[in-house]
């Protein structure tokens, strides 16, 4: 028995282009929410981890089962950009990521390389400046 398919399938490409980024968004919120609960019963460190470690974990399973459900693979810096544009941690209205992807120079081993910027970051305009990384 084959698995149903997704009711996605039906959305056009133009259909996808809207409703992907909402869905990052929802799943951040989600997650956000979720992260409330743990400063409240573990405290703001364990917090931390917690997002530290569920991040790290679940990032690049999610790719996989993205780079599948879309049928494009590999290893390369565009194959990683495009994981990163679907990545739940990374919902465009949240962090405005910006990517770049250059040929590398000849005595390199790998033929392309990339850079990525943010112009902005919803999470260090919400993070208290006792909280934020140094």
């Amino acid at each position: 028995m084959s698995p149903p398919q997704s009711r996605f399938f039906a959305l056009s490409r133009a259909e996808l282009a809207i409703m992907i980024p909402e869905l990052l968004l929802i799943g951040q919120l989600i997650d956000r929410s979720g992260m409330a609960w743990c400063i409240q019963s573990f405290g703001r460190s364990e917090m931390l981890q917690i997002a530290i470690e569920e991040w790290s974990g679940a990032s690049p399973l999610y790719t996989r089962r993205m780079q599948k459900a879309l049928c494009y693979s590999g290893d390369d810096v565009i194959t990683i950009f495009k994981g990163l544009q679907l990545d739940i941690g990374a919902p465009p209205q949240f962090m405005d990521f910006r990517y770049t992807v250059t040929t590398a120079a000849p005595c390199l081993t790998w033929s392309r390389w990339g850079q990525t910027t943010s112009r902005a970051c919803a999470t260090t305009l919400r993070t208290p400046p006792s909280m934020r990384l140094q």
